[in-house]
């Protein structure tokens, strides 16, 4: 029996179809398509052909950008798209594609069966409820972005601002406490605990500052009493010295060597006007003898501080004149005189 060529099968079919349908195509449009693909399929699947239909080259994504690729392969034949292998269902298939963009993508489905392939290619559209999902998770995502890199920023400042009031309160200087201050100051948040710790340094500061400028005004005063060693300048220091903290005692130590200077001028200038004094008076009461060019004589020893009018205890006395006596500051013996 000879075999009839496939495409005379295919246009019979039609024909038939043609013929019982009439001029009622308006009505009957979607079963002569569906019966043609049926046909096809049904008679190159018995003729082990490969075949490839499906419900329409150009499919529109819902909201979420998901589209569906719906079709039939022949029963034993091999289906890939986009070079991977679909299982199928007696031939049906069905394959989901995500879109990720407002672009039209191109999906290329291949059937193969022993040596035949056939090809097609699908193309998804976004749909326009999906274009506008895109704008809104684009905003979203941009809003998100946005503040994190806000929080990542606040998180940089606070670890800064910890930073600089630790090394204020390790190191309380105004350099320290000026920078940790700022930086404080330029926080939206978080800035109450570390305004209480800056307030403490800056108590800290200002204790230090008073004691600096105290000390200062007491080595000052020190000063001038070591050089001018009078009772005046020795109170004004020790008041000074007073009021600041002698963690090494150094400023009294200096302010007993003023005492010290001040005492031993005050003796010297006694012993001087004890000595004019006895002078004076032997004056007035020797003016005989000075007149008849006699000399008052007395008694002294080399490291003795009296002088005397005979020897007196144990020594090794020589003669001077009262000048000499009260020249070298010698007072007289209580035993003598």
């Amino acid at each position: 029996m000879k075999k009839i060529p496939v495409i005379h099968f295919i246009l019979g079919v039609i024909r038939i179809i043609g013929d019982t349908i009439g001029n009622n195509r308006s009505k009957t449009q979607k079963i002569l398509s569906t019966l043609l693909i049926g046909a096809s399929v049904i008679f190159l699947t018995a003729c082990g052909t490969a075949t490839l239909s499906i419900t329409d080259d150009t499919v529109e994504t819902n909201e979420a950008g998901l589209a569906l690729i719906e079709g039939k392969v022949n029963n034993q034949a091999e289906l890939t798209i986009d070079g991977s292998i679909i299982p199928t269902d007696k031939g049906r298939f069905s394959y989901d594609v995500q879109l990720t963009e407002d672009i039209a993508k191109k999906i290329i489905l291949t059937t193969q069966y022993k040596n035949e392939k056939q090809s097609k290619t699908v193309t998804i559209k976004p749909s326009q409820a999906f274009v506008k999902h895109l704008a809104k998770e684009e905003k979203r995502l941009a809003s998100e972005a946005k503040e994190q890199a806000e929080k990542e920023k606040r998180a940089k400042e606070i670890a800064a601002a910890e930073t600089a009031v630790v090394m204020a309160e390790t190191t309380p200087v105004q350099e320290n406490y000026d920078k940790a201050f700022t930086l404080v100051q330029s926080l939206t948040s978080e800035k109450s605990d570390f305004e209480k710790r800056l307030e403490k340094v800056k108590q800290t500061i200002q204790l230090a500052t008073e004691k600096a400028e105290k000390t200062k005004e007491a080595e000052t005063a020190l000063a001038v009493a070591e050089s001018q060693p009078t009772k005046n300048h020795y109170e004004a220091a020790k008041l000074a010295i007073a009021a600041v903290p002698d963690e090494t005692g150094n400023l009294a130590t200096r302010l007993d060597n003023v005492n010290a200077t001040i005492l031993a001028a005050e003796q010297e200038v006694a012993r001087q006007a004890q000595a004019e004094a006895q002078i004076s008076s032997l004056a007035e009461t020797g003016g005989t003898q000075e007149g008849s060019g006699i000399t008052e004589m007395v008694y002294v020893t080399p490291t003795g501080a009296k002088y005397h009018a005979r020897k007196c205890g144990n020594g090794t006395y020589t003669q001077a004149s009262m000048e000499q006596a009260l020249s070298r500051g010698l007072e007289p013996c209580s035993k003598c005189f």
